[in-house]
């Protein structure tokens, strides 16, 4: 008979499986399988990462609604601190470091930033109370124009609303991949 672990190493979060798939500098397939989680933490830190982002901003999805490479590696990071704490790294002195970050967007590429997105948003859709993350799905589905952006319907009239006054997004000299 197992043991529950004490409350504090217990994780109520829903986690997600995702398999990040591309091609390596010799053309050689390669595979990371994550355990991808959008709770508080991978919030926080997101929002540490890409300040600018507020990401309770129209219940979360303000996140897909300004979606970019910063945003998307980011996202991606924050997501699979949870389940793969060795992408959340420190130097000698213990200070974070964004060598995690740029290991985990080193196998994101044009070919799977697409899957990479339906993966972050299957993760944040999780972690909402089913009636919320049902009535997210229906509104994506009936206005869903564009699989390049399957959360625009959803995000973008309520952004304009929200975020009058705000930060109109990422400056040249904020966004780097």
């Amino acid at each position: 008979m197992s043991q529950r672990p004490p409350a504090l190493k217990r994780r109520i979060a829903p986690s997600t499986p995702f398999t990040l798939r591309c091609t390596d500098a010799e053309g050689k397939d390669v595979e990371q399988k994550l355990l991808l989680c959008f709770d508080a933490d991978a919030l926080c830190a997101l929002e540490e990462k890409v300040p600018s982002l507020n990401t309770l901003q129209l219940g979360g999805l303000a996140i897909f609604g300004r979606m970019n490479a910063r945003v998307l590696v980011a996202a991606l990071w924050a997501a699979a601190l949870r389940h793969q704490p060795e992408f959340d790294t420190v130097d000698g002195n213990g200070a974070s470091t964004d060598d995690g970050l740029e290991a985990i967007g080193s196998f994101v590429d044009s070919g799977n930033a697409p899957d990479v997105v339906k993966a972050l948003e299957g993760a944040y859709l999780a972690t909402l109370p089913k009636e919320r993350a049902d009535e997210i799905r229906k509104m994506t589905e009936a206005g869903k124009g564009s699989e390049e952006n399957p959360t625009k319907a959803v995000a973008a009239p309520a952004a304009e609303e929200t975020m009058a006054g705000s930060n109109s997004g990422a400056s040249a000299a904020t966004t780097s991949a």
